[in-house]
This record gives structure tokens, sequence and C-alpha cells, in this order.
């Protein structure tokens, strides 16, 4: 089954496949789809014994959607993104530490993933400095990027 959304009307309409096909035949040439996508569109053969779509929940053993199972594979996904995350970063980072780079150039990219660089706006957020301004150019708060990449001085070396 295929919900479209009518605008104005501000309702759902249910099409089933044999009537999606139908109107993408009658408007393809008005369509937002390629010649190859209505192609393979109509070519989706559709069942011997027609009957009407049914909404599931695949997710559940009873196929109806409930909060729980929503919770349960939202938990599921977000921890299985953590995982691949985390190992990925992991890797990043083993493979920096054995990269053949001076001691001093490492800590200092080490320094910076990690906000560790004195940089006036940290030392402000920490109490410790009285503006978070930067003293070179004084246009914008000194953040890393900032005093990296986006100051004009640094943009000229």
């Amino acid at each position: 089954m295929v919900l479209r959304f009518l605008g104005k009307a501000k309702t759902w309409h249910h099409l089933n496949f044999g009537q999606l096909k139908q109107q993408i035949k009658d408007t393809h040439k008005h369509s937002n789809f390629s010649q190859v996508d209505i192609y393979r569109i109509l070519t989706i053969p559709l069942s011997l014994f027609p009957h009407d779509d049914v909404l599931v929940w695949n997710n559940s053993f009873t196929g109806i959607y409930n909060v729980k199972y929503g919770y349960q594979l939202t938990v599921t996904l977000a921890e299985q993104e953590d995982s691949n995350c985390s190992s990925s970063i992991e890797h990043w980072w083993s493979t920096f530490w054995k990269m053949n780079l001076p001691p001093k150039v490492r800590i200092f990219v080490w320094k910076i993933f990690h906000t560790s660089l004195p940089a006036a706006a940290e030392l402000y957020r920490r109490h410790i400095a009285t503006s978070p301004y930067y003293s070179i150019c004084n246009s914008c708060e000194e953040t890393i990027n900032h005093a990296l990449f986006y100051c004009p001085r640094a943009k000229s070396v």
C-alpha cells in the first residue's frame, strides 16, 4: 500500500500498487520519476490474487505497532550506531598513533580533538580568562577552529 498526502485537503489517500501503476502510466510525462524508474515501477509484477494491502509492524510478533516495540527498536539502533561509531574512532586513533610523526604533532592533534588547547573561549568558559576574544584579531571568539582555520592571519599562513 502507498500512502499519499493530499496537500490542501490535509488527508491521506490509500492507493494499491495497481492504482499507483495506472496513475504513473497516466501522468508519467508530468512526474518527477525518470524514464528508467517509471519502467521499473511498471514492470513490478502484480499478484495473481489481488487483495487489500495491510499495514504491518515487522518488529513485533503480532504485527501491530505499540510504543514498547518502537522504543526497543530505537534503543537497538542507537546501540548499533554507538558501537560502530566508537569502533571506527578507536581504529582512527590507533592508526594515527602508529603514524611516523613527531610526538609533539601527535599530542597537538590529540589536544585539538579533545578541546584541550588553551584557546581563549575555552579558558573563558572555565572562568580562567577574562575575555573569550582572540587577541590577534579581536573580532571573534578564540576557538580552536577560529585560531587554526578561520582567522585572517591563519588563512594567510
